[in-house]
């Protein structure tokens, strides 16, 4: 049995950072036996429904989250901690129904409420933690965050202030990408250990493979504006793929409950979203014109309306003249309309056509 999935999946979504198709995702499970995989796309739900409904198409499960970008509150972005940060991420999964609707309003939230940084503030999450498993985060943790400043008490303080709101559905992520994240492995496994909390690994993946590492990068310098050649920039490393169940079962040898808690977080999240045909409103109800009828009707004033101002500014008073103009744009918005009601849009348009109103 596979002893790992990967959780955390930057894909196409993630706008100009995410470099791993949906398609070729769902390839790679086939091929390494992962019974289910993870979607992690900063701060949308864009390829959520996508997601689902190609993993699953393969015999995988989906596993809906979304890497959620924070404000760091005051309390830990103090003078006296220091830090370079002015926000973090937590990974989110939806574990139900109430889960997925919640991520879904965070998401929107983000965009909505905080549109100058798009990052929540720390109670927004809480606020609807509700059929959610929280991760810590993989690079930019608000745990690391601080441990990177030495206040290893703040940084436990903020994981117990976590896990007073998540209770059992937090998990300490780790991961081993290169020297960055070895800095601090030891402090954060001695916090998980001292406080009694899982861990996960976890690899965030943003491209399928070590060859495409540098096709990232560009993709990566074009988002921030950089060049591939300045030096003082940051740089993923070229670890970010989509390994092997073998490689992390090498990787993470000594920690070996780190992976089979993938598959207890995948055996948890039970939510998979559907796709469902559109449901608009009736726009019409209990009159005795159709929506077809009405949709004519109106189309039919505008245009009269539209053919006597084009005659007036043309300075046509010829019948003969007049007759061959209306007759042409009557036979060019008659199949116009014959278009939109066989494909039984008459609702749709009707409906815009009174929120322009």
């Amino acid at each position: 049995m596979t002893n790992f999935v990967h959780l955390t999946n930057k894909t196409e979504y993630s706008l100009s950072e995410g470099a791993i198709t949906i398609n070729r995702i769902a390839e790679l499970c086939e091929s390494f036996q992962m019974p289910a995989v993870g979607i992690t796309d900063t701060n949308n739900m864009f390829g959520a429904l996508e997601f689902s409904d190609k993993i699953s198409s393969y015999g995988v499960q989906p596993l809906i989250g979304c890497n959620i970008k924070i404000s760091i509150p005051n309390e830990y972005n103090s003078d006296t901690l220091n830090l370079d940060n002015k926000y973090f991420f937590l990974n989110l999964f939806a574990k139900n129904l109430q889960g997925y609707q919640n991520l879904l309003e965070l998401s929107s939230l983000s965009y909505t409420k905080y549109p100058e940084n798009n990052a929540l503030n720390l109670s927004d999450i809480y606020n609807m933690k509700e059929g959610l498993i929280a991760l810590t985060g993989g690079r930019n943790n608000l745990i690391e965050i601080i441990l990177n400043s030495g206040k290893i008490s703040h940084a436990n303080q903020f994981l117990i202030n976590l896990k007073e709101q998540f209770n059992d559905n937090l998990y300490i992520e780790i991961q081993r990408l290169g020297n960055s994240n070895k800095k601090n492995e030891n402090s954060l496994l001695n916090l998980a250990y001292d406080n009694s909390l899982p861990l996960v690994a976890t690899n965030e993946v943003y491209f399928e493979s070590p060859e495409y590492y540098e096709a990232h990068d560009a993709l990566s310098c074009i988002e921030k504006k950089q060049f591939v050649s300045q030096l003082d920039r940051y740089r993923f490393s070229d670890q970010h793929y989509f390994k092997s169940v073998d490689e992390m079962e090498s990787l993470f040898h000594d920690l070996p409950e780190s992976l089979l808690n993938t598959i207890e977080i995948s055996q948890r999240c039970s939510f998979k979203p559907e796709i469902k045909n559109p449901i608009l409103p009736v726009f019409i109800k209990g009159a005795e014109n159709t929506e077809e009828d009405l949709l004519r009707k109106i189309s039919n004033e505008g245009l009269e309306k539209r053919v006597m101002q084009t005659l007036k500014m043309k300075k046509i008073e010829n019948d003969e003249e007049s007759n061959q103009l209306r007759s042409e744009y009557q036979k060019r918005l008659d199949s116009e309309l014959d278009i939109i009601i066989n494909m039984k849009y008459e609702g749709y348009f009707l409906i815009v056509n009174d929120i322009i109103k």
